[in-house]
């Protein structure tokens, strides 16, 4: 991006990214003036493991042989 002059990359006002901390920090550093935009697929991917590592807290709290543990 450093190929475009930085009078450009100001005018960039949005960029859709994942959710890599790297990426961000460059983002800025580069553009700015742009709001930077978390596109759906990591928003969605991040949500499901998270709903599944508390899923599996829940689960290892109770006897396998539990009805609880079952349903």
């Amino acid at each position: 991006f450093l190929r475009y002059p930085r009078q450009v990359r100001n005018r960039v006002k949005f960029i859709t990214m994942d959710m890599f901390s790297p990426y961000y920090a460059l983002a800025k550093k580069l553009f700015p003036y742009a709001k930077i935009v978390l596109d759906r697929f990591h928003i969605v991917q991040h949500l499901s493991r998270a709903m599944n590592r508390v899923r599996t807290q829940i689960m290892n709290a109770f006897d396998r042989k539990s009805h609880e543990y079952k349903t």
